[in-house]
């Protein structure tokens, strides 16, 4: 974060939660910002919600999510980190309350896309990397 501050991210407000409050605190000391506890996240109303949590990848979290999807509005934008399953709960909730999600799989696709580049100097085709990894993963 820019200065240390919401104010270099061009933002009037940043807030951080954790599934160990202790965690979410420390973050946010380090960096002036508000820390809401897990316990208490369905009462904070964010505008942009960051998923960093495993909460929503296929296999045993599949089926779980990180904020409770009732309390979605359309207001919201979702950027969901998971990328396995493109949708997750968390995803489909948003999209029901008629939000925006960007799936996991833009993050996953341009990290690669930057690996890559850094590696071998060379830049990786976007849309045919989306391809294989549309494939790979979701078998479309």
């Amino acid at each position: 974060m820019v200065g240390g501050s919401p104010a270099g991210l061009g933002v009037a407000h940043v807030a951080v939660t954790s599934r160990t409050d202790a965690k979410a605190e420390a973050l946010a000391r380090e960096f002036g910002i508000e820390s809401v506890p897990w316990a208490a996240r369905e009462t904070y109303q964010p505008e942009l919600l960051v998923n960093t949590t495993p909460l929503g990848m296929h296999g045993r979290f599949e089926d779980l999510s990180p904020y409770p999807g009732e309390v979605l509005t359309s207001a919201i934008v979702v950027y969901d980190l998971v990328y396995n399953p493109y949708h997750t709960v968390l995803a489909k909730a948003a999209l029901a309350a008629g939000g925006l999600v960007i799936p996991g799989l833009e993050m996953f696709l341009y990290q690669a896309v930057e690996q890559f580049r850094l590696w071998t100097g060379r830049i990786l085709p976007e849309e045919e990397l989306r391809s294989l990894l549309m494939e790979a993963l979701y078998g479309t």
